[in-house]
């Protein structure tokens, strides 16, 4: 008998469910499927770590994520402490977090910017210090220069007989100041043997107006050889504008004691002999400068 020859397809056998790709997978089947299928391990299985090359001692070698210990050099990127305050200096509170300091309790990164330079301890350098001049010579403020201790002096270069009644020059007993604010001390040694004397003297400018003026007188000493000589001291302060002259000047009597005296000289000053001459008594005109 005869029978018609055509192709057949995958879906002609069965139910039809299997296509012709799916069809041709069985082929380079060896053996029962399903038995290689149970022979194979489950898709969700585990393995110890010592199964895995290297792995137990490479995570050895990590840190742990909670309370890692660190050795050797750190490098991180900048830490940001939020809900701490910019500018401030960073401490470490009781519990061992990095804080920002309280600038009422702590010094600002400005004031601690103030100690860059010290070379040793501060106070020792601060004990070491003598105090504060605040009303000293010649202090008129902190960032005004302290003037200088300046002095001048002139003592009398010779015996100078009084016999006026008005003022005239005691020889060499004459200084010149410059600008600035000056004390001047006067000293009149005066003799004149067994004599009643008036002495009369002044500090004068340049011009002879008075600056200061002193007296003192002595009764007659009653030995004609006896000089006895007697002392005028007296101060003045002036307050020259630029370079002025200042001199020593004296006056006799006016009325009854109208004798002269003589004004001793200054030279030979700490000499021994006081009785026979005069060259140690010290007449003179000196000034220091105050401002």
């Amino acid at each position: 008998m005869g029978y018609d020859k055509k192709p057949y397809s995958a879906a002609d056998i069965g139910s039809g469910n299997v296509s012709d790709t799916e069809f041709n997978y069985l082929d380079g089947v060896s053996s029962n499927i399903q038995t290689q299928l149970n022979g194979k391990a489950s898709s969700t299985h585990t393995h110890p770590q010592s199964d895995i090359t290297n792995l137990t001692t490479d995570l050895a070698a990590k840190a742990p994520l909670a309370s890692p210990t660190f050795t050797g050099t750190v490098t991180t990127p900048a830490l940001n402490i939020s809900g701490e305050t910019a500018s401030r200096v960073a401490i470490v509170d009781a519990s061992k977090n990095i804080k920002s300091a309280d600038t009422a309790t702590y010094p600002t990164l400005s004031e601690l910017a103030f100690v860059k330079g010290v070379t040793s301890a501060i106070q020792t350098q601060l004990d070491g210090k003598e105090p504060t001049i605040t009303n000293g010579f010649g202090i008129s403020g902190t960032t005004t220069k302290a003037v200088a201790l300046t002095t001048a002096s002139a003592y009398a270069t010779a015996e100078t007989t009084i016999s006026a009644a008005t003022y005239a020059d005691i020889t060499g007993a004459s200084i010149t100041l410059a600008a600035g604010t000056w004390i001047i001390f006067a000293h009149v040694i005066a003799r004149q043997p067994n004599a009643i004397i008036q002495v009369f003297a002044a500090i004068t400018d340049g011009a002879n107006a008075v600056i200061a003026e002193s007296a003192i007188s002595r009764p007659a000493s009653g030995t004609a050889s006896l000089n006895s000589p007697i002392s005028c001291n007296f101060q003045a302060i002036v307050t020259p504008s630029g370079s002025t002259t200042y001199k020593l000047r004296g006056a006799r009597g006016l009325t009854t004691h109208t004798g002269s005296w003589v004004a001793m000289d200054g030279n030979g000053v700490n000499t021994t002999n006081h009785a026979s001459n005069n060259t140690d008594k010290g007449t003179s005109i000196i000034a220091i400068r105050i401002a």
